[in-house]
């Protein structure tokens, strides 16, 4: 009896109670970390500011591109540059004078907006005018990450966001929080440096204490396979984009980012592979602004793309040779640029025998558009991304 006593008792009994996320809440409170640089030949003070979700990953389902947009809505001086990428977005603001004229245009950088119907404005400019060559390479990408947030440009596709109707209400809301910035203060003098990391202290402090968001993938993309797609583009060239995705973990948590072991990887490999795909030029998987360091400007979800673009004629010979120099990259990777170039190349390999995608966008404008074929898992005939597809 006692003992079925205790086994009800057991099965009964509340479970003790654990703390919420009480590393993330103190982490939410901590000052944000500014790092003093010293650069003599910089015009004047500078303020580099890094939002750590910032970028377009924590875009919400239907809401693709709010990020890019909210961040170029902020009121820019023509001394602010933006960069938005995937996963963070970068903020130079360079000071008109000395170091204490940095602390009113950071002040407003960090509270303010420009008006809706300047948001709009860009917006349309933005999504209306693609690229043809940027075209076949945000179908590239969505393609190759197939879950949100990666199977749209940074800015958005074309009719998925609509500035006018469709924007939630909060998109202004700033995403700057204690948790989620990084700072560095560039002084042309150590005493220049350290002024402006003090100065920056108190705008600093004023952000609000609260827990980032919760990027909105969490796993990998599904395995594709070999994947050949074609879609018509504008304009009387051919181009051509080939990604591969190399393995990686789940999306972690808040704040968490690549292991060290990680970006060394993805480092070393991207060194490696500059003319390993004779014909094609090599798009080095970084998206932040020079400068900042590895953890920062490697992506999250690596991949390793190529791209051509020509007349058919220059084309054709690349495209018909691609999938056998495509089984040729990872012995590329030599002992002259990787401290463990075997690994490296059995990274490579694995990711191309998984998969690769090729994505070959044809000119309306070509009279004759036949291409040499490449066999694929899967075969896509698209319409154009203008259409609503892809943007």
């Amino acid at each position: 009896m006692a003992a079925a006593a205790a086994l009800v008792l057991g099965l009964t009994a509340c479970p003790p109670k654990i703390p919420h996320q009480p590393a993330a809440m103190a982490l939410a409170q901590e000052p944000v970390f500014v790092e003093p640089v010293v650069d003599p030949d910089a015009a004047g003070p500078l303020v580099e500011l890094v939002m750590l979700a910032g970028g377009s990953r924590w875009d919400a389902p239907g809401q693709e591109g709010q990020a890019w947009h909210a961040a170029m809505a902020r009121p820019h001086a023509p001394t602010v540059t933006v960069h938005v990428g995937r996963d963070h977005a970068w903020y130079t603001l360079v000071c008109p004078s000395d170091a204490a004229s940095c602390v009113g245009p950071v002040d407003r950088l960090l509270g303010g907006f420009a008006d809706r119907a300047g948001l709009v404005d860009q917006a349309a400019d933005a999504l209306t005018h693609p690229d043809p060559t940027d075209a076949t390479r945000d179908v590239l990408y969505g393609l190759l990450y197939e879950a949100h947030p990666y199977g749209h440009p940074v800015v958005g596709r074309l009719g998925a966001l609509d500035p006018t109707t469709q924007l939630r209400p909060g998109w202004e809301t700033p995403r700057f929080t204690r948790g989620t910035i990084l700072a560095r203060a560039v002084g042309r003098t150590d005493d220049e440096a350290a002024t402006l990391t003090r100065l920056l202290g108190p705008s600093l402090a004023r952000l609000p204490a609260v827990l980032p968001p919760d990027a909105a993938m969490k796993g990998p993309p599904p395995a594709r396979g070999i994947t050949v797609a074609r879609l018509p583009i504008d304009g009387d060239q051919v181009s051509v984009h080939v990604g591969v995705v190399l393995s990686r973990r789940a999306t972690n948590p808040t704040r968490m980012r690549p292991s060290s072991d990680e970006i060394t990887a993805w480092t070393e490999i991207s060194a490696c592979l500059t003319g390993a795909l004779p014909g094609y030029a090599w798009d080095p998987p970084t998206e932040a602004p020079p400068g900042w360091q590895a953890a920062l400007t490697t992506p999250l979800h690596p991949a390793l793309v190529w791209s051509l673009t020509g007349s058919v004629d220059e084309v054709a010979p690349a495209l018909e040779r691609l999938p056998e120099r495509l089984l040729g990259v990872p012995d590329a990777i030599t002992d002259a640029c990787s401290s463990d170039p075997a690994a490296r190349a059995e990274t490579v390999r694995g990711a191309l025998d998984a998969g690769y995608t090729v994505v070959i966008g044809v000119g309306r404008d070509i009279e004759d558009p036949s291409l040499p074929d490449v066999e694929g898992d899967e075969l896509l005939d698209l319409p154009a991304p203008a259409e609503g597809l892809f943007r």
